[in-house]
């Protein structure tokens, strides 16, 4: 099954030279700002990670030094929309302080190192798990890793590409032997799979009878039975 090519077809090409765009923005963005963005949308929402980054960018800035030596109620004021904002405000602080003591705070320096390598630092970090350091590794140093949020899995799990019990690395290894590709059309999967997530395979009531995947679905298959 080419998920990549079915899910372009029911979003539309537009829609995929969207989300190309969005990719090529993303490439721009500092890595630091990308790192604490992913931090600060731990266990909320994208519009309350957005007002959190923003707050931040305008009360601060967004740089390793900068938050180091920024003041924790500062930290935390700003963090607030996104919740757990005096833990998130701690990972930060501890997370900028270890950045600049093993690279004078340049995450550039790890692009010379192998993916793998890389992974295994940014996974040493103070709040920085998988998805951290595949959102990283894909859309900063653009490496071809699919970044794996509750959407993905939900999706991968019900379509029966991993069992139920599967864990993190699992899915993540099978949603990327469904295409073949560079970065770009991991990224754009990734992002297509989260849209499609929040539209169609919702966590609650999914649209199943629109659904494109239906005929391959596991999960449709057992619905339909029941």
């Amino acid at each position: 099954m080419d998920l990549y090519q079915v899910l372009v077809e029911y979003f539309g090409e537009e829609f995929e030279e969207r989300l190309r765009r969005v990719l090529e923005d993303l490439a721009k963005e500092n890595a630091f700002r990308i790192l604490v963005g992913t931090v600060i949308s731990q266990m909320t929402n994208s519009k309350n990670t957005r007002i959190a980054l923003k707050r931040i960018e305008n009360r601060l800035g967004i740089t390793p030094h900068i938050i180091a030596r920024a003041p924790i109620e500062v930290l935390e004021e700003c963090l607030r929309p996104a919740g757990l904002y005096r833990v998130k405000a701690r990972k930060l602080k501890l997370l900028a302080k270890k950045l600049i003591e093993d690279l004078e705070g340049d995450l550039s320096r790890l692009e010379k190192m192998r993916p793998e390598e890389v992974r295994s630092y940014l996974m040493k970090l103070p709040g920085v798990g998988f998805k951290t350091a595949d959102i990283l590794l894909l859309f900063y140093f653009k490496h071809p890793i699919m970044p794996v949020d509750t959407h993905i899995s939900r999706i991968a799990k019900r379509l029966g590409l991993v069992s139920k019990s599967a864990g993190y690395e699992d899915i993540r290894r099978a949603i990327e032997a469904t295409l073949k590709g560079d970065h770009h059309r991991v990224g754009i999967l990734h992002l297509m799979l989260i849209e499609f997530g929040r539209r169609v395979c919702r966590a609650r009531r999914p649209k199943c009878d629109i659904c494109p995947l239906k005929d391959v679905c596991n999960y449709y298959k057992l619905r339909c039975r029941s």
